[in-house]
């Protein structure tokens, strides 16, 4: 069985916001490709360090939750989209990369206030 590295994810909260940070060990977004993270237009990732090293969690379908659906092709639309809802629910999503080491994304969201809100 191929081991993937491990995914961390922490939430926080206090009566104004909620905080979650998602962090891997994944190799990180190259420099040169972090503009086109936020881009919707499908791309052909550039093989990572770890691919080229040949270590056994470069491999895109280890470990891989779609891969018993069988989806294999990946748009690289999840980072714009969940910036966009974010953004959309007057939060923010900022990502900070270590090319070479893994990606650290936090999402910052304001609490809804229950007064203000009615479930009718």
């Amino acid at each position: 069985p191929v081991k993937s590295p491990p995914v961390c994810v922490f939430v926080g909260s206090d009566d104004r916001q909620v905080m979650i940070e998602v962090s891997d060990k994944g190799g990180g977004i190259p420099t040169k490709s972090m503009d086109s993270i936020w881009s919707y237009k499908p791309r052909v990732a550039a093989p990572t360090e770890q691919e080229r090293l040949g270590m056994s969690w470069a491999d895109p379908m280890a470990g891989d939750p779609l891969a018993g659906l069988g989806i294999k092709k990946r748009l690289g639309m999840g980072l714009p989209l969940t910036r966009l809802y974010t953004q959309y629910l007057g939060g923010s999503l900022e990502l900070m990369s270590l090319p070479g080491i893994g990606v650290d994304t936090f999402i910052k969201l304001k609490r809804i206030d229950p007064d203000e809100v009615s479930l009718k």
